[in-house]
């Protein structure tokens, strides 16, 4: 496994939608002849930091360290950068959606 990703639990109707929005913009990181993963958010329903939640919420693995590449980028800050601005843009997408009072 290589790349970012984004686990959810179906506990909470929004998780799957922000771990998809997530999950699109970090599979369009692009970096340094880097190609780019094409992954799907995952359910997870036997992470307890996942299902005992009431609120919307998901976890992103920016990584694996147990791949050599993931490891080398996830120590560079310009890689570091672009994960966070691939998140950002998530988030701001995921809340976009809402209509506050």
């Amino acid at each position: 496994m290589r790349g970012p990703t984004v686990l959810y639990h179906s506990r909470h109707p929004q998780n799957k939608i922000l771990a998809k929005t997530l999950q699109k913009y970090l599979n369009k990181i692009e970096y340094s002849n880097l190609e780019p993963v094409n992954h799907a958010p995952q359910e997870r329903k036997n992470l307890y930091i996942l299902k005992a939640k009431k609120t919307p919420g998901v976890i992103v693995e920016v990584g694996f360290i147990t791949n050599d590449l993931d490891r080398r980028l996830l120590l560079k800050e310009a890689y570091q950068e672009i994960l966070v601005q691939a998140i950002y843009k998530g988030i701001e997408e995921y809340f976009s959606g809402f209509k506050f009072i």
